[in-house]
């Protein structure tokens, strides 16, 4: 068998695969393994959301992976201690970047500022949020 007929056979094969019908196969058969897949999709309302977030383990499982990852983010303010600001450390967006910056501080460049609005804000944003939450 040459090299054209087992291409042939192959493209033949590949194509018979795929028809009209195999994407509805495929949604049954998703359908079926996930029910809450079925119907059409809700609207983008803010009741819809609620009600999707009590509804649906994936979309509270991803929610709390982005929230947690986000509230365990140790925020730093630095300031430079020449009064200019270095545009190469402030558009840096590397692999390495934390080792600059505490390069940076530990030579004296950029110093850490502990008191500041900016950081209340993040640290408790209102009487209802506090923290992590």
């Amino acid at each position: 068998m040459t090299f054209r007929q087992r291409l042939a056979i192959a493209t033949r094969a590949a194509v018979g695969l795929f028809s009209d019908q195999s994407a509805t196969q495929a949604y049954g058969l998703l359908s079926g393994i996930y029910p809450a897949a079925t119907g059409s999709l809700p609207q983008r309302g803010t009741r819809e959301l609620l009600k999707g977030y009590t509804e649906l383990p994936w979309l509270r499982a991803v929610t709390q992976k982005i929230s947690q990852t986000v509230a365990a983010t140790q925020w730093q303010l630095l300031v430079p201690t020449s009064g200019q600001r270095n545009r190469v450390l402030q558009r840096y967006t590397g692999s390495g970047r934390q080792a600059i910056f505490k390069a940076a501080v530990e030579t004296g460049t950029l110093r850490p500022v502990e008191t500041h609005l900016f950081l209340d804000a993040l640290q408790n944003a209102n009487d209802y949020l506090e923290g992590p939450s």
